[in-house]
């Protein structure tokens, strides 16, 4: 059933938070109190993974030039809105983009970019029209349903969202990607155990994916087996030392842990990888807070806000 994301409030989208203990480190009980989870940002599903993979033909001014020639050739617009995505560009990406839908001819290689340019801006309703659309052109398209699973998942359908993650894996079996996304969907719809199960065998006996295990410390995280958890994540950095998934995770679980200086060194760790992670922004804030470092905390609060994630309960917590 086709169904668009037209009326939104404001997106509480399941993410499964999840962290790293270094083997040093004795565990403890939870502190009471603490968040024990921050909503709001997408899970561990990059919707824009299929697409940042398509490969690049032309350089932006020669895509641009073949707008100019011939305007009914959608490739120039798939081009420079390519180049515009992958800079980080969601905007000119869009605008490129909806001007190539008007007047190319269809494409549903435009389309899942377009839908890709508008949930960077956090428009889900356009997002998910032009990627619906795609998929009516071609339902193979590369990413497709990578992207409808992850606007699923952003406006808080479960269950579509992983009816879309088990079509992606049956187009692509050996494609990382939708085998995490699979398992980010299992723990979505309350099937952890399941999710491990399904980890556990695209990773056989390697365990040399950082992105699969840090899905795979997240579906033990989701069943209370921590220490499990802890040592998962401990791999994933060892496979992959600037996972900043990883890093942000170990933040998270030092919060709730009580274990605020190290909570804080994580997630600064995290951030100097990849500066736009909402959840290191988020546990960062929760740890300054904690700490009494109120103005460094709200900073860190604000931007996590802009990265989708909801922290009311910090904002709680710097008012008293």
């Amino acid at each position: 059933m086709r169904h668009f994301a037209l009326k939104l409030q404001r997106p509480v989208v399941l993410l499964a938070l999840t962290a790293l203990l270094a083997p040093a480190v004795a565990l403890a009980a939870p502190v009471k109190g603490l968040p024990q989870s921050v909503l709001g940002a997408p899970t561990g599903v990059d919707p824009q993974a299929a697409v940042r993979r398509w490969p690049t033909t032309l350089t932006t001014a020669e895509g641009r030039a073949l707008i100019a020639s011939r305007p009914g050739d959608s490739s120039g617009y798939v081009q420079v809105g390519l180049a515009a995505l992958r800079s980080g560009d969601n905007a000119a990406a869009a605008k490129v983009l909806t001007e190539g839908r008007a007047k190319a001819s269809p494409s549903a290689q435009l389309l899942v970019l377009l839908g890709a340019a508008w949930l960077g801006q956090s428009r889900v309703a356009n997002a998910e029209e032009a990627t619906q659309a795609a998929l009516a052109l071609d339902p193979a398209i590369a990413g497709g349903q990578l992207q409808l699973g992850a606007i699923f998942t952003y406006i808080g359908w479960p269950e579509s969202a992983l009816d879309c993650f088990e079509r992606a894996l049956a187009q692509s079996p050996g494609d990382s990607s939708a085998q995490c996304a699979l398992v980010y969907g299992l723990i979505g719809v309350g099937r952890a155990a399941q999710g491990e199960q399904e980890c556990r065998g695209f990773l056989g006996s390697t365990m040399d994916n950082a992105g699969l295990l840090v899905v795979l410390g997240e579906t033990l995280e989701a069943q209370e087996a921590l220490k499990e958890a802890f040592n998962t994540y401990g791999r994933a950095l060892v496979v992959d030392p600037r996972s900043a998934d990883a890093h942000a995770r170990r933040g998270r679980l030092f919060c709730r842990f009580g274990q605020f200086d190290a909570a804080a060194t994580e997630c600064r760790a995290a951030l100097a990888i990849d500066p736009s992670a909402a959840l290191a922004h988020a546990y960062l804030g929760i740890a300054y807070a904690e700490q009494g470092q109120t103005e460094a905390a709200r900073e860190h609060v604000l931007q996590a806000e802009a990265g989708g994630m909801r922290m009311d309960s910090v904002w709680g917590k710097l008012a008293q």
